[in-house]
């Protein structure tokens, strides 16, 4: 059971991105906590770069991640047999708080990261946002 957080990304106090004692991400959204492995955020961002790039295709993978956007522009964030079904404005949070994760791990020297943080690319450029603070859950 995890702890201790380091928060990453912030919306509200219900969605949020955080980093556990274990090296583990949780994406909180709402009453849901997906526990990612690092890569999978790179993923998620590997596939927002997708979306981004192609308006028109509506399924979007990288790994176990997969995006499946409706007509409407609802977009079901998958990752192995887990699922946010989200509205675009929801989806579009959810993309930023990703993009700042990956940006500060971006910008810690590949010989002060952690071995949980190697996987982020450190040549690519995202929009940039501080790492929160530290914080307990009780």
């Amino acid at each position: 059971m995890c702890h201790h957080f380091t928060l990453l990304a912030h919306q509200t106090d219900q969605r949020f991105i955080a980093r556990c004692e274990h090296g583990m991400i949780h994406l909180n959204w709402d009453q849901i906590t997906m526990r990612l492995a690092p890569i999978d955020l790179l993923r998620i961002g590997n596939v927002l770069d997708q979306l981004d790039a192609d308006m028109d295709q509506r399924l979007f993978r990288a790994g176990p991640v997969c995006l499946v956007r409706d007509e409407r522009g609802y977009v079901q964030v998958w990752i192995g047999s887990s699922c946010l079904y989200l509205t675009p404005v929801d989806f579009m949070q959810v993309a930023d708080m990703v993009r700042i994760v990956i940006a500060h791990y971006s910008r810690i020297p590949p010989e002060n990261r952690r071995e949980d943080s190697q996987p982020f690319d450190v040549y690519r450029t995202y929009q940039v946002a501080p790492a929160r603070a530290t914080f307990l859950l009780n």
